[in-house]
């Protein structure tokens, strides 16, 4: 999902990276031309990852207040995105369940990564 895109409207292109990642934290949100940054790394300190744009990008002290402001504003949206995020509440609760309750989570998942996830913590054990 993109948050931003180059042009008139934006200096940044931004976006909900695909992630691998069974858990929040590791969801990444994209810096289209600078770098990705995990749900972690912005909940952790989201002015050190915006320090690291501006560097990346060279940013002007005239215009990295205002491009910074907006690009905070992705990143607050991508968190909130995250947080809201019903698969990954679902993928979460099947990791953290035991042995034992997993069959019981079966007949209420919704997500195909979830039924995935249950499958794999079973074969394995």
């Amino acid at each position: 999902m993109s948050y931003s895109r180059w042009g008139p409207g934006s200096y940044w292109y931004t976006y909900f990276s695909v992630s691998d990642s069974e858990t929040r934290a590791g969801q990444v949100f994209m810096v289209c031309g600078v770098r990705g940054f995990t749900y972690e790394d912005l909940q952790k300190d989201i002015d050190a990852c915006l320090q690291k744009c501006k560097e990346e990008c060279e940013l002007s002290e005239e215009k990295a207040p205002e491009l910074l402001k907006e690009l905070r504003g992705y990143m607050l949206e991508f968190m909130d995105d995250v947080i809201n995020d019903k698969e990954i509440d679902e993928m979460e609760e099947v990791n953290a369940a035991s042995l034992m309750d997993l069959p019981l989570l079966l007949p209420n998942l919704k997500y195909e990564r979830s039924r995935e996830i249950l499958a794999r913590r079973l074969t394995d054990g």
